[in-house]
């Protein structure tokens, strides 16, 4: 499973990338998108092989996507994969 916190200026990104990634693995992933101002549930087992994509605009996370992220490294102390992405060059 592959989730992608993200505010909502970057909402189109995150359901692009939602499609770019269902597209290119032909749905042998499962790509579910996350509004950081949710308070999100994981939305499946927790599995080793899951994978966050944090999308970062230079905005601060809220509350809710920061436990988000608590609660994934929590479950997963030995497999969390994390991917910061950047949306803007301005906030590597």
């Amino acid at each position: 499973m592959i989730v992608i916190l993200h505010n909502e200026a970057c909402k189109d990104v995150a359901q692009s990338m939602q499609t770019d990634l269902v597209d290119t693995f032909q749905d042998h992933v499962s790509v579910a998108l996350a509004l950081d101002s949710n308070s999100n549930v994981w939305p499946g087992e927790v599995e080793w092989n899951d994978m966050l994509i944090v999308l970062y605009d230079g905005t601060s996370l809220p509350r809710e996507a920061n436990e988000y992220v608590k609660t994934f490294l929590a479950k997963r102390p030995d497999t969390a994969l994390i991917l910061p992405v950047a949306v803007d060059d301005k906030f590597p």
